[in-house]
């Protein structure tokens, strides 16, 4: 069954009945569907009775009190009854001809009565009602009942029954309205908006349905919106109240409800554009072919003979023929330029010329003239005349209008022009009439938009004025007695309010919903105003190719975009400015090479971590069977070989991975893109996906919180900046430096503490049981008001009374390690550059932070290539409880967190006897098995692990153990690191332990000061031995065999009292360590440990 089928298809609908439908115009199913109903029934609340007696008709909520009576007279049959309602009020009711209510209606039944009311006083009755149950009527409340405009034997009921089967038929409404207007305007699809006209449920959905209707007949410049002269800046606002106020008065007036007649109004100015954009198109192609110069470009052969059309004719014609330049008629492209120029002016509006707004029937009329034209102008007298009763049919008449005499007569209409003539309005169907009228859009858009957020600094204006407002942070006060003082003079004035109005204006209208949908609820920027715009003006052949940053593939409120996007990607090319392609640019900004096409199903290529455009053609033609590259190459630089395996082909496959993997959902079309360097790291995320679990699963059983926003919490009074050594853990509150991977005592503050780098080292070897490191901040107020401002877990603890991991919550891409965590005890605070998580399960939290610090973990965190850790994030990482791993993962956890006597509660509450019998996975004098087997459920200074040989291999281990449990296999591990993790490998390259296990040696920017120097490790004499072994030695301190021993003194200022100097001895000889072979040992230990 086809919309252009005749009615009689429909069953029900015979020869007869569709006579009878023919008067009402509807022959085809079609003009059925579109035959609305003119009004719709609406079924009130029910009233008392003694509200009803002011009203003439009503619906009542009552109750039987007699049986009915009837009474004849002649051929008339007459019903009676009481009712009584709730409050205890009577009335009476009759009905005509309807005797089976007597037998229907029996006392004590409570019933709706809905019907006039007529008579006064006692003798009040309602008249002939519709009767209805209580739970019908409830229901009938929550719908509205079409009726239709009808003839004789077509009820209106008969009408929507006929168009129900219509739609349970599967017929649907021909769509005429452009999908890219039906998004920009938040419009429903017509077929659903015709339903919705003829069974809307409420208000809501009609006014929707009726909205879409009348869209179909009409432009969007021709309408308001919410946006426009929308001024929100409250300093604005204190300068201009009265004017703000009276522009939000203008632009609700402006963008109120049309009436029947603006409709009709807009009905015509659209047939007249219809008009007006048919002549655009014939003059473009006109001049076209006037003006021709044949081009031959990239084998192109333009075979069109030349015009031999002279520069200065080609200007001549261009102003003349097109733009109407001092024309006393205007012809079609100036008057459709001048009308969308008016409509976009309305959104940067000046504030001071607030009082030239047109109203809406003011406008109505402006476009009236500037589109239809005019009877005639005379600039002598003032007066217009106006086609202002034309028929439909008369606009097809195009009336002379001269928009230079119309702007001279009406000061708003220059006002418009001048503005448009500041901001330089684009109007792409306008300028290319033509190309989208012959070819449906480009066929090619190409270029590097603008990575710019529209943003209104009312301190770069105001710097020109006053240098201290660039210079200087001021204060609040200061600022408003600065600004004061600056806007007092009458260019800075006028130039203040003209920057905020073009940004606002740019703001209001990027933002606004109907014209850039697909970036609802997302930051400005121009470069994604681009594609959805590229999008619409390329035709369904037509290719889009743009670099732009590559904020929209992760941003979490960018999922309707990437709906959108993923159709049309055909290529995807992620670069990295470390090498500064971009010279303007920083050199840790992302950004990308995308390749759009029309939409298909989602297919497209995808290669990250690019450093040049000639890796792109290197992976699409170099061998699969040559290595493949790592993000740095053997000299630590960053690595531009390409190869096959960094082709990522995305198709719903992988989008299904990765919606799992960022966001725990089956939204693909949404999904986030990962950064992945080679395809095999594809199959590790599928792995991550597979989990059954994750952090986030915890619900009320974990608890988030940043705790104390450093800038905020020192302004209010809780704490104080003051570089110290505790006296508690509560008088601690650390930063992020702080900490380090599984090591709450990475660093300790210097005593003058300012920059990043002015933090030290810390010696496990060398601390006391209760040592707290050096700290930037204290608490300021009372502890108890302390504790009463913290945060309160879901379990009804402070958060400070837990043992929680935390970690930096800057996410450094490109070091060592990107996920940097660590045990906090309790009582200690954190300022907000530190995010924490606190679980009501002790055991829980020691498996979190083994996870956390682990090499898989970090991987996840690299791939999502963002900058910042919160609850997003780590909520989607895997929660492996479960895992037979678990224990032995939360064992190496508290053996590297449990540094003091503050986690002596956490070690026993999580001590099991299991943990005597564990031992290293490999063989060496540095790992003594005893570690393991002298281990008991009381905490003391040997419990944790504190050589830094000792501490590596636990976070190899907790590698492994990690992997394993996500069911991932030994060369994926290896995969990871050697690909994701490169300065990590050139540290492992160059970190020498000594045979004591204490690294003596280390490139690792991080570990500033621990070991010796490169010349006092490379250079021959530099460093002479304390104790000489018997072998022969080159007197290079790197090349010492065993035996000789080497001392080092150092002043030490991570210690309270100090500084403080001691000497470290190391003792050769010296080795480094190999990750991957320590991958493949530990592997095959768990492997044989765990094979049943």
């Amino acid at each position: 069954m086809n919309y252009d089928d005749p009615i009689t298809c429909l069953k029900g609908i015979g020869e007869k009945t569709a006579a009878l439908y023919e008067k009402l115009g509807i022959v085809t199913i079609g003009e059925l569907m579109r035959y609305y109903p003119r009004s719709y029934e609406r079924f009130e609340p029910p009233v008392t009775i003694r509200a009803a007696a002011v009203m003439d008709f009503a619906a009542v909520r009552v109750v039987i009190c007699s049986y009915p009576t009837i009474k004849r007279v002649r051929n008339l049959s007459i019903i009676n009854t009481k009712v009584r309602d709730e409050e205890g009020s009577e009335l009476r009711v009759t009905w005509f001809q309807t005797t089976y209510l007597a037998s229907v209606l029996r006392p004590g039944g409570w019933y709706v009565l809905r019907g006039k009311l007529s008579g006064n006083g006692k003798s009040r009755t309602l008249d002939q009602p519709q009767v209805y149950a209580l739970d019908a009527y409830e229901q009938l409340q929550k719908s509205l009942q079409p009726v239709y405009a009808l003839t004789a034997k077509i009820t209106s009921k008969s009408i929507s029954k006929a168009v129900a089967a219509a739609y349970d038929a599967g017929v649907k409404q021909k769509a005429t309205i452009p999908e890219k207007v039906l998004s920009q305007y938040n419009l429903l699809p017509e077929d659903e908006a015709g339903y919705l006209m003829h069974f809307p449920k409420d208000e809501v959905q009609l006014t929707h349905a009726r909205k879409t209707i009348a869209f179909g007949e009409f432009y969007h410049f021709l309408l308001g919106d919410p946006g426009m002269c929308s001024y929100s800046d409250k300093v604005i606002k204190q300068l201009e109240p009265a004017k703000i106020k009276f522009l939000n008065t203008w632009n609700k007036a402006f963008t109120a409800p049309y009436c029947d007649d603006d409709i009709e109004t807009l009905k015509k100015l659209s047939k007249t554009i219809d008009k007006l954009w048919k002549d655009q198109i014939s003059l473009r192609q006109q001049l076209k072919q006037q003006t021709h110069d044949s081009l031959s470009v990239f084998k192109f052969n333009d075979d069109e003979p030349d015009s031999h059309t002279s520069i200065r004719t080609k200007d001549q014609m261009l102003r003349t023929m097109y733009r109407s330049e001092n024309a006393k008629n205007a012809g079609a492209y100036a008057r459709l330029k001048f009308a969308m120029d008016y409509w976009c002016a309305l959104w940067f509006w000046p504030i001071d010329k607030a009082d030239l707004l047109p109203s809406r029937s003011e406008f109505l009329n402006d476009m009236y003239m500037i589109l239809v034209g005019l009877y005639s102008t005379n600039s002598d007298s003032q007066q217009l005349s106006m086609l202002e009763d034309a028929d439909e049919e008369d606009t097809d008449i195009l009336l002379q209008v001269n928009l230079d005499e119309l702007c001279a007569l009406l000061p708003r209409l220059k006002l418009a022009r001048t503005i448009a003539q500041q901001n330089h309005f684009m109007h792409w169907e306008l300028e290319f009439a033509d190309v989208f009228a012959e070819r449906g859009g480009f066929d090619l858009m190409i270029g590097n938009p603008p990575w710019i957020k529209i943003e209104w600094n009312e301190q770069g204006v105001l710097a020109d004025a006053n240098p201290m407002f660039a210079v200087k942070k001021l204060t609040a006060t200061q600022t408003t007695h600065e600004r004061q003082t600056a806007l007092e003079n009458a260019h800075t004035h006028s130039m203040y309010f003209a920057e905020y109005e073009m940004l606002s204006g740019e703001q209001n209208f990027l933002n606004a919903v109907q014209n850039y949908p697909a970036l609802k609820g997302q930051q400005t920027n121009l470069f994604k105003c681009f594609l959805p715009l590229s999008w619409e003006k390329t035709n369904e052949s037509g290719i889009a190719a743009f670099v732009h940053p590559e904020g929209v593939y992760d941003d979490p409120k960018g999922g309707a975009l990437r709906e959108m996007l993923y159709p049309r990607l055909r290529y995807h090319f992620q670069f990295a400015n470390e090498r500064k392609l971009f010279s303007e640019v920083h050199h840790h900004t992302q950004f990308s090479l995308n390749v759009y096409g029309g939409p298909l199903m989602v297919s497209f290529d995808t290669i990250s971590n690019l450093y040049d455009a000639k890796s792109i053609a290197e992976c699409y033609q170099g061998e699969a069977s040559a290595p493949i590259p790592g993000i740095k190459d053997a000299n630590g630089d960053w690595n531009t070989t390409g190869h096959p395996d960094r082709i990522i082909h995305v198709t719903q496959r992988e989008l299904e991975v990765f919606a799992k993997f960022f966001d725990g959902n089956d939204k693909w079309q949404q999904a986030r893109l990962p950064q992945l360097h080679v395809e095999q790291l594809l199959e590790v995320l599928i792995r991550f996906s597979k989990q059954n679990k994750v952090i986030g699963d915890m619900q009320l059983s974990i608890f988030n919180t940043r705790m104390w926003e450093e800038t905020g919490s020192q302004k209010d009074g809780t704490i104080s900046r003051y570089v110290h050594f505790p006296d508690s853990t509560v008088d601690a509150i650390i930063s992020g430096p702080h900490i380090g991977v599984s090591n709450p005592l990475f660093k300790s503050s210097r005593s003058i503490c300012k920059l990043n780098s002015d933090y030290d080292n810390i010696d496990l070897t060398n601390i006391s049981s209760n040592y707290i490191q050096r700290v930037n901040y204290t608490p300021f107020c009372s502890i108890d008001d302390y504790f009463l401002r913290e945060p309160k877990t879901y379990w009804d603890t402070s958060y400070h009374e837990e043992y929680r991991l935390v970690m930096r919550r800057m996410l450094n891409q490109g070091g060592e390690r990107t996920l940097i965590s660590a045990l906090l005890p309790p009582g200690m605070g954190h300022i907000h550059t530190i995010f924490g998580l606190a679980v009501s399960d002790k055991n829980i939290i020691s498996l979190l932070a083994a996870t956390f610090s682990s090499i898989p973990f970090d991987f996840y965190v690299k791939s999502t290539g963002k900058s910042d850790i919160l609850f997003d994030l780590a909520s989607k990482l895997p929660l492996l409880n479960e895992s037979i791993f678990a224990l032995s993962m939360s064992e190496r956890s508290l053996l590297l967190n449990c540094v003091t006597n503050h986690y002596a509660n956490l070690w026993k509450t999580c001590f099991d006897t299991s943990f005597t019998h564990s031992t290293w996975s490999k063989s060496d004098p540095r790992l003594s098995p005893t570690r393991f087997t002298s281990l008991t459920p009381e905490w003391t200074w040997d419990t944790p692990l504190r050589t830094d040989y000792e501490r590596r291999q636990a976070l190899v281990e907790i590698d492994v153990l990690t992997a394993m449990a996500l069911g991932m296999t030994l060369q994926q591990l290896k995969t990871i690191y050697r690909i994701q993790f490169p300065v990590l490998q050139s540290y492992e390259a160059d970190t020498w332990y000594d045979a004591n296990g204490r690294i003596t040696f280390t490139n690792n920017r991080s570990l500033t000061g621990v070991g010796f120097t490169r010349p006092e490790w490379e250079n021959a004499g530099a460093v002479q031995p304390i104790k000489r072994g018997d072998a022969p030695w080159d007197g290079i301190m790197k090349h010492a065999p065993a035996g000789y021993v080497f001392a080092r003194t150092i002043t030490d200022d991570t210690m309270p009292g100090g500084p403080v100097q001691h000497t470290i001895e190391y003792a050769a000889p010296f080795d480094r360590c190999d990750r991957e072979q320590d991958y493949e040992t530990a592997w095959k230990f768990f492997e044989e440990k765990y094979k049943e």
